[in-house]
């Protein structure tokens, strides 16, 4: 699915100022709402994104929702 992520960061480097805050959000409807993404595949490439980027400062929260979520899972299987 990695090849997934190329268009969005290249349409984000063309036009950054207007696609940035769409990012998230698109990241997001993909994994949850069309399930064409993946958990460890979006972790993955938010953490290939260079650390100064605001690209990864506006993909934080995503990153964030989903670390969160995994571990939510995680607890759930250790209390069974």
């Amino acid at each position: 699915m990695q090849f997934l992520y190329f268009p969005i960061y290249d349409r984000y480097k063309e036009n950054a100022k207007d696609f940035g805050p769409i990012v998230p959000r698109l990241v997001h409807f993909l994994y949850n709402d069309l399930d064409v993404l993946e958990e460890d595949s979006i972790l993955e490439w938010a953490g290939t994104i260079d650390e100064a980027s605001e690209l990864r400062r506006i993909m934080k929260p995503v990153v964030e929702w989903l670390q969160q979520d995994s571990d939510e899972d995680e607890d759930e299987s250790e209390g069974e």
